[in-house]
């Protein structure tokens, strides 16, 4: 306990002195004249007072110290989830020697949890509440009851290694600096089994599109046989392919997948069953996908006929899921297609500026344009030449990727130059290799003599190279600010790019006008009603949790939205009934539903205003993820212990009991607890000054006093 100030203590007592001198001074001789033992109490009170005060200038602080001794404490996590019943000749005999060893621990020294997909605490004779029936095995669970523990000795582990749900645990443990045990319970040899390990997919469907579906298919033991693999599309059977199996454990079988309408489709592959699999469980995977409405509308405006617009309309128009509509102009009312662009631009998906806008272009349709952009966030593909009008330009410079000041009619002969940071990004891909060696070897185009800069939001692509010196100029810019995307290229003749490198088979030109077209429809609009599921698939008895967002017109979070919501299958309907959390926020949960497909939909409105709607779709009970791997991850758990300095232990706790004894002779930990008060704010220290002040002037009043 102590007492500190922003003075030294020399300086406080030789003040305190002469405070004190000053008192005895001026009560030494009183006018009327009083008691000697009246003097001596005043002049206490006063010394008190006048003390109190000075002190307070200099803002005491009140420390109270106090050293406690922390004892260690051993952390034991038991996994309760469904894949243990794969072992159960092992987890629950295993679970009990654990009980009955830790007897040997003082009560106070360790404290016991299960976990699966949630944390809960176990008493020492709670064995039996290992029932082994949670849903999903997470070990990003355990961390935080650990975090906020004074004083960790170890942790101990219990599972059979099989995450399936949350992220990997390595980090979280390594920051705890305390050794982690893991105890293996399972078989880690490989069972007799077939199995669907993974699906790959393209990431956007299109209806009327084909698109492959790749199945990842795993099999042990089964050399010689044959199997048969389904694709389904909402329980439909679409398709039944053979698969041989080999010595090869693994293969690929792909199925072409082309959906008829859009919407969310449940796809689902399924693997035969074969005599002596140890489990039918994994045999079958199972996913929902968002099929995109099958054409993109996409206008192509040219302020001017060229070769680089025949040669980029044909790249579109080369992807069936694109409808282009060009709109070339000749003169200032004519187009080579003979119609106008207008009804066209009010339902265009994606935009190409090609020549644009150039002399003859009507201002108000370059005005129309920049409104589509700016208010809409209309995607755009924009092409500088030689043709274009800066003057008009100018109505488009704010929604550019790039700044322009000096311009000329004159062009430079240059070619792009692309750096290791671009190599990866998505636009520049293609099927070839040496994917830069190719995009810096492309024959030169002609570049406007324009001074242009990339603007803060954007990214340059690809720099210019001219005369084979590559100069700090943009020639391929980005840009993607908000959901607003562009895409940017001051250059003409880039058709040049397509001839030289169609003779080497390599597609760069076309992917590239494929990838940008991609990249540019890839925004997702917000929406003021959002509802979704925290999953797409659930086991039967896991929890579902529904989220609704609601946002009025302006996007500012609707805390007191009204729902009509529902969530179906094919034998009964049900409400749900959501639960302000805030920010707009909203959530409700769903425990008893029975194994099926599940349908929801709702609407949110305020004040009996609709502010929107939303729908999905989830599966309960379709794939239990617990038993898709039926052999223990001991890999992961051997790991867990090294890199924690633990140890691993399979299918026993060997002297687990005593490691954790010797840890907690030198884990004792002591605390040192501080408390401050500071006097110069405390209400009850100001309260006694103004007692002090009340006191002397109250028996100065009654002794007449001057």
């Amino acid at each position: 306990m102590n007492i500190s100030f922003q003075i030294n203590w020399f300086m406080l007592a030789a003040s305190v002195v002469l405070l004190a001198g000053y008192t005895i001074y001026i009560y030494r001789t009183t006018v009327p004249e009083i008691t000697r033992g009246k003097k001596i109490f005043l002049s206490a009170v006063r010394i008190l007072l006048l003390t109190f005060l000075f002190l307070l200038i200099f803002e005491p602080l009140f420390k109270i110290e106090k050293k406690k001794m922390i004892q260690p404490v051993h952390y034991f996590f038991i996994d309760n989830s469904k894949s243990q019943k794969q072992f159960e000749a092992k987890a629950p005999f295993i679970a009990k020697n654990l009980f009955d060893e830790i007897h040997s621990l003082p009560s106070t020294s360790y404290k016991l949890f299960s976990f699966g997909n949630t944390v809960s605490p176990l008493g020492l004779y709670d064995s039996a509440k290992l029932a082994f029936t949670e849903p999903a095995t997470n070990f990003s669970k355990i961390f935080p009851v650990l975090q906020h523990e004074e004083n960790i000795a170890s942790v101990t582990i219990v599972s059979d290694g099989i995450i399936t749900e949350g992220t990997s645990p390595f980090y979280q443990f390594e920051k705890l600096n305390v050794p982690v045990f893991s105890i293996g319970v399972g078989d880690s040899t490989t069972k007799k089994d077939i199995s669907i390990q993974n699906v790959l997919h393209n990431e956007y469907l299109y209806s009327g599109s084909s698109s492959p579906f790749i199945a990842s298919v795993l099999q042990h033991g089964f050399s010689g046989t044959k199997a048969s693999l389904s694709l389904f599309e909402d329980d439909v059977l679409l398709e039944t392919k053979e698969v041989s199996f080999t010595n090869d454990e693994q293969q690929n079988v792909e199925f072409l997948y082309k959906p008829k309408t859009p919407g969310e489709k449940k796809i689902s592959l399924q693997l035969s069953h074969l005599p002596d699999e140890y489990s039918f469980e994994n045999n079958k995977h199972s996913l929902f996908v968002k099929v995109i409405d099958s054409k993109l509308s996409i206008v192509l405006l040219a302020g001017a006929p060229s070769a680089d617009v025949t040669f980029m309309k044909n790249a579109l128009e080369a992807d069936t899921n694109n409808f282009v509509q060009s709109f070339t102009q000749l003169t200032s009312t004519q187009y080579v297609e003979k119609t106008f662009p207008d009804k066209a631009l009010d339902k265009a998906d994606v935009l190409y500026l090609l020549n644009f806008p150039s002399s003859q272009t009507p201002a108000p349709l370059v005005e129309k344009v920049a409104k589509l952009i700016r208010e809409k966030k209309l995607p755009y593909f924009f092409q500088l030449t030689s043709s274009v009008d800066p003057g008009k330009l100018k109505i488009l410079q704010s929604e550019l990727p790039f700044n322009f000041g000096k311009t000329d009619k004159t062009v430079i002969e240059a070619q792009p130059v692309v750096s290791d940071d671009a190599l990866r990004n998505p636009l520049l891909q293609f099927s070839g290799k040496n994917i830069i060696e190719q995009w810096n070897n492309l024959p030169p185009v002609f570049k406007p003599n324009w001074e242009c800069t990339a603007k803060p939001e954007s990214e340059v692509l690809a720099k210019t190279k001219i005369n084979n010196i590559a100069i700090n100029s943009p020639l391929i810019i980005s840009k993607r600010l908000g959901s607003q995307r562009g895409i940017a290229i001051l250059a003409s003749d880039i058709w040049k790019w397509k001839l030289q490198k169609a003779s080497a088979q390599i597609d760069l030109f076309d992917r590239f006008i494929s990838n940008g077209t991609k990249w540019l429809h890839a925004v997702e609009q917000k929406k003021q009603v959002t509802i979704s599921t925290n999953k797409k698939f659930y086991s039967v008895g896991e929890k579902i949790y529904f989220t609704a967002e609601v946002f009025d017109e302006a996007f500012n979070a609707v805390n007191d939205a009204e729902f009509n919501c529902k969530v179906k299958n094919n034998e009964s309907e049900l409400p749900i009934s959501f639960t302000n959390i805030g920010n707009g926020l909203y959530e409700s949960t769903f425990t008893d539903l029975r194994k099926g497909d599940y349908n929801f939909s709702g609407e949110a409105s305020l004040n009996k205003k609709s502010l929107g709607k939303d729908f999905g779709r989830f599966s309960v009970g379709e794939i239990d993820f617990e038993l898709q791997n039926t052999t223990m991850n001991s890999d992961l758990l051997k790991l867990l212990a090294k890199e924690t300095k633990g140890k691993f232990f399979y299918n026993s706790s060997g002297n687990l009991i005593d490691k954790l004894k010797e840890i907690s002779k030198n884990a004792s930990k002591i605390k040192t607890e501080v408390n401050e008060y500071r006097l110069w704010t405390n209400e009850l220290f100001l309260a006694f000054i103004i007692l002090l002040f009340a006191i002397e002037w109250f028996i100065r009043k009654r002794e007449g006093l001057t």
